[in-house]
């Protein structure tokens, strides 16, 4: 059973990386004096049940039904039997890239609401966990030009420049567009977007890779102030993460 459990631990961490939503369920049996837990299955949402799993099948398409929207452990009823049900979802990580103005409530409200939020910048004065405390992690770069060295970056990441300089913006983006990031955003006037745009293009990068950028950043909501701004940004990775679950 340990080791049954353990590949469902491991089934359970495969399917949060794109940031998918999963569940874990395990039979309750009440004994004289405690609550015995039954073998954890794994139920991926809106994904197949495993053949694997010792319970009813019709058990876990129920359970799998009612327990759609559930954010914390819950105990529910299906068949004869109690279950145990347990939600999980992973937010995703942030990269920001610019440590300025902006960054700061964006970093700030993203983590707010469950996104892994890592700040970097070649800036040593403005990348600090004081400027940033709500950060997981904040890094110095030597320099934008390898950006993305030895950074994880999946379907499940979020990346947005707000680098200090036109150029840097550019090698980025650039950067960027060669990882899975399932969202892409640059803070930028559209005069400026465009003379990005116009430079990748030169360089060889097609616009199916261009029209991946969200640019104007956030959502159109007439920001004005760097938190008004930071409000639009993290309401459009909200959308895009809930867009990409199933």
């Amino acid at each position: 059973a340990t080791g049954q459990n353990i590949d469902t631990f491991q089934e359970l961490q495969t399917a949060l990386k794109p940031g998918r939503k999963s569940f874990m369920i395990a039979s309750l049996e009440q004994t004289s004096n405690r609550v015995r837990v039954g073998q954890r299955c794994h139920i991926p949402q809106g994904g197949k049940i495993s053949d694997n799993c010792p319970y009813p099948m019709t058990d876990l398409q129920q359970l799998a039904a009612q327990a759609r929207d559930i954010q914390i452990p819950v105990v529910l009823s299906a068949g004869h039997r109690e279950y145990l049900v347990e939600s999980y979802t992973m937010g995703g990580t942030v990269f920001i890239f610019g440590a300025g103005h902006v960054a700061q409530p964006t970093a700030r409200l993203a983590a707010m609401v469950g996104f892994q939020v890592w700040v970097l910048d070649d800036r040593k004065d403005y990348v600090h966990p004081e400027r940033f405390p709500e950060a997981h992690r904040v890094t110095v770069l030597d320099s934008f030009d390898q950006a993305f060295t030895d950074l994880e970056v999946t379907e499940a990441s979020y990346v947005i420049i707000f680098t200090h300089g036109h150029l840097h913006d550019k090698i980025v983006l650039a950067q960027a567009l060669g990882t899975d990031a399932g969202y892409i955003g640059m803070i930028a006037s559209r005069r400026k977007r465009n003379t990005i745009y116009d430079a990748l293009r030169a360089e060889g990068v097609s616009q199916l890779q261009i029209d991946r950028v969200h640019s104007p950043i956030g959502l159109a909501i007439g920001a004005e102030t760097p938190e008004e701004i930071a409000v639009s940004i993290v309401a459009e990775m909200i959308l895009q993460r809930s867009q990409r679950m199933p």
